[in-house]
């Protein structure tokens, strides 16, 4: 019984100092988890900007455009893609 009242005494008298610094590195993960993601939207953005949109090879080569749809009413020779 005196062994389990000095650990609860102890665990008691170290709370204090060791909880806000639990809280703190929580925060500074979440703060870091952030900012790489912030970073990595940055660094989509500035590619986009300048490379160009970035394509896809998910089945959007089958699709058809507005460019195609242009060539066709232009030239009146339909697209394939859409098959």
């Amino acid at each position: 019984m005196i062994l389990l009242s000095v650990i609860t005494g102890y665990i008691l008298g170290i709370a204090p100092f060791t909880i806000p610094k639990i809280i703190e590195i929580i925060e500074n993960n979440i703060r870091q988890d952030k900012n790489i993601e912030n970073d990595k939207t940055q660094a989509e953005i500035l590619d986009e900007w300048l490379n160009g949109p970035r394509k896809d090879n998910n089945d959007n080569d089958k699709k058809i455009n507005q460019e195609d749809i242009l060539n066709e009413y232009l030239t009146g020779i339909e697209s394939t893609k859409g098959d």
